[in-house]
């Protein structure tokens, strides 16, 4: 698996792209099912996700782009859904939280 530094500069393509989506895909991992997982530290909006995945489409060749939400992230779970991500599963008791374990969700957009 191949590891790409994506720099902000590389990231635009005529229209500017929100300060979180450059950070979105700042090491992105590429290999053979051309993939890559989007991450942030902070709740993103569904246009900052949108406009990352049309830059990994786009620009970087993928074809699948998946992020893993908590299950006690309702909000960010939504953002995703509304940027065109869909649920493909639930990893129960996935994450330890402060005194319980909880879920995370599995979303993914492919590019059509």
């Amino acid at each position: 698996m191949a590891k790409h530094r994506i720099s902000p500069t590389a990231a635009r393509s005529g229209n500017e792209l929100s300060k979180a989506a450059e950070n979105l895909f700042g090491e992105l991992s590429d290999d053979v099912r051309r993939a890559a997982e989007i991450s942030a530290e902070r709740a993103l909006s569904p246009r900052e996700v949108r406009e990352a995945c049309r830059y990994g489409f786009d620009q970087v060749g993928l074809h699948r782009i998946y992020a893993y939400v908590l299950g006690i992230n309702p909000a960010g779970r939504r953002a995703f859904e509304r940027a065109g991500f869909t649920i493909e599963g639930t990893l129960r008791d996935d994450r330890w939280a402060v005194d319980r374990f909880i879920d995370s969700y599995l979303l993914a957009r492919v590019n059509t």
